[in-house]
């Protein structure tokens, strides 16, 4: 059947179905047939060529005046359809970015000789603004952030914010400066495919806007795509292209409204175009998520040679049946090394935000790895929720305690013998007997606390007395970063007694420096929040 009769047509109608227009003869072919999806009807033309141009305004319902423009380019005596060798729309924006990079490169070398600025400092400047983009797109791919780290990513959005715009202005500056400021600025793409419109009214799609870029090329790692209305079509093509030209792309985010298995079967063909991959996150950001998605996905990313990260944010209840879910035990036969899978879990358990089960060889089995624990009514406590996994406790390295109770906090450190960053979120203060629990194999270290319950116990020479005996070089040999934080909550009065006092922790931050720890405390942090449970980084 013709390419010019919709693929969607030849799945629903077979050939030997197809209604006759206008004829009761059973023709030889349909190559002079033209779908019409208003009549649902093939009519027939003179010839192949007028089927192919009538199925532009009948099948694809393109708009009459863009017709009569490919009827009258057609007619030029210049046009020669041998000469074509244009595959598809997206090719043509891939022209406008190839003429873009070349005029660059042209007025570069043209003015290198007469640049006045030392190259190696530009080159400095520059790598020093394009590592704040990449820490920020770093903390930005994480699956979890404590509170000290929605801090961080505050404050890094800001910095990566005002990097993009200096890079911006700099490849504006001098023609020798625009092509090292581009490539800086092309490390990450992000493209949100949506819908904006131009001046004159007409549509301007953003992937489309991505495609004419000459930001990105072999230099990008980083790319992102989210997709938030319909997604289809031409938007593939668009998408394919440029995969041809992300030759090098470490990281890749994708985010789509739904993932049925149309989608999750075109989205696996697109990933594995992208051979360089090493870290993968893809999201099925629909309420009814596909339950098979993790079973489709593992044995066909298997295939891509360097993949060391698959990110999976989700609400499978089934992934908390068994200290390994089946669908994480699949992967042990794949040839990934350094494989990480974290899946994201909310809705369908309020207890647990995170967990990810990891390994380091193809030899290893895979084992849980990091864990976010909450209690917050009216759920049940976090330990009831556990109970399956609760065994593999023992292989933790990353656990995070949200506002978990003293008496379970220390039932779950009691387990914990391989831990390497805890962070620990409450209203108070952690007592002593958390600390005395925490594993000699703790590196980082994150209390964040309030001010709102305080008590006569509660004081700055309280908290030292506590951190001072877990500081012991014998209690923590390890430690490497710890970080202090007490919130002050938006409800509460200015007239909170201990709320009011510059706090220091000057003991603390002596052992720290005596035993190399990098220490950082914020104990008057005006918290926008009213609870620790609106602790999310802004987007």
């Amino acid at each position: 059947m013709s390419s010019y009769i919709p693929t969607k047509m030849q799945k629903m109608i077979p050939l030997e179905d197809l209604p006759l227009a206008e004829t009761n003869e059973q023709p030889a072919s349909f190559l002079n047939y033209a779908y019409d999806t208003y009549l649902e009807k093939y009519i027939p033309f003179d010839n192949s060529s007028d089927a192919m141009i009538a199925s532009l305004a009948l099948a694809y319902n393109l708009p009459t005046e863009h017709v009569d423009i490919v009827l009258s380019l057609i007619r030029e005596s210049d046009f020669d359809s041998s000469e074509v060798s244009l595959r598809s729309t997206p090719d043509i924006y891939a022209r406008v970015r190839q003429h873009r990079i070349r005029e660059t490169i042209r007025k570069s070398d043209r003015s290198i000789k007469n640049s006045i600025f030392n190259n190696v400092v530009l080159g400095s400047v520059i790598d020093v603004l394009e590592d704040d983009i990449m820490h920020f797109e770093g903390l930005k791919n994480k699956l979890y952030l404590d509170i000290n780290e929605a801090r961080d990513y505050d404050q890094w959005a800001v910095k990566a914010k005002e990097a993009k715009e200096t890079l911006s202005l700099m490849s504006q500056v001098h023609p020798s400066w625009t092509e090292l400021a581009r490539h800086a600025l092309g490390r990450t793409i992000n493209v949100k495919c949506e819908v904006s419109y131009l001046e004159n009214g007409a549509e301007n799609e953003m992937e489309r806007n991505a495609l004419r870029s000459p930001l990105y090329g072999p230099w990008t790692r980083n790319f992102s795509l989210q997709a938030i209305d319909y997604w289809g079509g031409h938007r593939w093509d668009y998408l394919f292209c440029m995969a041809r030209k992300l030759t090098n792309v470490r990281s890749l985010n994708l985010s789509f409204p739904i993932l049925n298995d149309e989608m999750t079967e075109l989205a696996l063909i697109f990933i594995s175009s992208l051979k360089s991959v090493e870290d993968l996150m893809i999201e099925d950001m629909s309420e009814t998520q596909n339950e098979g998605l993790l079973s489709t996905l593992l044995p066909r990313l298997s295939r891509l040679p360097r993949l060391k990260k698959i990110r999976v944010p989700g609400n499978s209840r089934r992934l908390l049946d068994s200290p390994l879910p089946q669908d994480v035990s699949k992967a042990r036969t794949s040839n990934l090394l350094d494989i990480q899978f974290c899946l994201r879990i909310s809705s369908s358990n309020p207890s647990i935000s995170h967990i990810a089960w990891s390994r380091q060889d193809i030899d290893d089995q895979f084992t849980l790895s990091d864990l976010a624990l909450a209690s917050r009514a009216p759920t049940s406590p976090p330990l009831e929720n556990i109970k399956p996994f609760e065994s593999s406790l023992k292989t933790l390295t990353s656990l995070a305690l949200e506002t978990v109770s003293k008496k379970d906090s220390v039932k779950v450190l009691h387990k914990c013998k391989a831990l390497r960053k805890l962070s620990i979120m409450s209203y108070d203060f952690p007592p002593a007997e958390v600390f005395k629990n925490i594993p000699r194999t703790l590196v980082h270290l994150s209390i964040v606390f309030t001010s709102q319950n305080m008590s006569e116990n509660s004081s700055g020479v309280d908290w030292e007395h506590r951190l001072s005996s877990l500081l012991s070089s014998k209690r923590t040999p390890m430690l490497r970063e710890l970080r202090v934080s007490r919130l002050h909550l938006k409800r509460q009065s200015s007239e909170d007694g201990l709320g009011l006092l510059d706090l220091r922790l000057s003991l603390t931050k002596l052992i720290c420096e005596s035993r190399g720890i990098d220490f950082d405390e914020d104990l008057n942090w005006k918290w926008n929040g009213t609870s620790l449970a609106d602790a999310e980084p802004d987007e």
